[in-house]
């Protein structure tokens, strides 16, 4: 049997149903409804789970007198100690990297029987050409953006969601290269190519547009919710400075998210966007422990 052109990805043993759908991606024999039930479900488990684990980790450190009461009270938390918050910050880290670690496993467990695939897809020259493209591209865009700010002198402060994962990094360099390269990816990807993205992906390419479109948009807003929690945690005061100041950086979570599923909408291999996102937040971590103090 010939697989045409895509007879170059699979074992020629292979049973047939490893042959890949009309737009080229592999034949999960899912449909929409299972990929934004793996996109809404896997989310929203994995803050349930990491709210979980909080609450577990921190009830125990208060059976031996901590205090956290200062976090809940102060969301700058300027008011805490040094120790209470680092503490606080090593909880919440390992929290969320269980919880995001713990759903990648459930979905791999679920697609169990093509693991391989993504694994033959490492060795692919395919995969590796258009995480090359998508870097080089995701560079520039952040390249033109930073200097257009540059030519109308306009500042762009660390947001929120970037300031916490510089704590991370900044008081726990190992567990930060677990969350920022390793655990993030894995679980982003999951949710947004694999979940959203894949949702479109099996009625032509116009609505492969479309979910490209979709995806870039929930990505880069969802990195910036940490921004609307903290600027409307009192509706009574507002904090529009801290919305006006963050918003700067919707155009950096855009590009990056438009690149990453354009990646997977040019390679049609999933381990595409996954090494794309795993090399981009290496260099940010790369960046970020460079500037650690001695």
């Amino acid at each position: 049997m010939s697989y045409g052109k895509y007879e170059n990805y699979f074992d020629k043993n292979e049973q047939c149903e490893k042959l890949r759908n009309a737009d080229g991606y592999v034949n999960l024999k899912t449909n929409w409804i299972h990929h934004m039930l793996i996109a809404a479900g896997g989310y929203l488990l994995m803050n349930v789970l990491s709210i979980i684990f909080v609450v577990i980790i921190q009830s125990m450190y208060q059976a031996k007198g901590w205090d956290f009461t200062c976090i809940k009270q102060d969301l700058s938390h300027d008011s805490c100690p040094v120790g209470v918050f680092e503490t606080y910050i090593t909880i919440s880290t390992i929290s969320q990297l269980v919880a995001e670690l713990l759903v990648v496993a459930i979905v791999m467990f679920l697609f169990k029987n093509k693991i391989k695939e993504l694994i033959n897809q490492i060795k692919d020259s395919k995969t590796w050409k258009w995480v090359g493209i998508g870097f080089l591209l995701m560079y520039a865009g952040n390249l033109v953006y930073s200097t257009i700010l540059q030519l109308f002198d306009v500042k762009m402060a660390t947001n929120a969601n970037q300031s916490a994962v510089n704590q991370i990094i900044m008081n726990l360099p190992f567990l930060g290269f677990m969350f920022v390269v390793v655990a993030a990816p894995l679980f982003e990807e999951i949710i947004f190519r694999f979940g959203v993205f894949r949702c479109f992906t099996n009625k032509g390419k116009k609505m492969e547009i479309i979910g490209l479109i979709v995806t870039t948009v929930l990505f880069a807003g969802i990195h910036l919710s940490s921004t609307f929690e903290q600027a409307l945690s009192d509706p009574s005061n507002i904090n529009w400075g801290l919305i006006q100041n963050d918003m700067l950086s919707l155009p950096v979570y855009l590009i990056g998210a438009f690149f990453l599923t354009f990646s997977y909408f040019k390679s049609k291999n999933f381990f595409t966007p996954i090494a794309l996102h795993m090399a981009w937040n290496f260099l940010s971590y790369l960046a970020n422990l460079i500037q650690l103090p001695n």
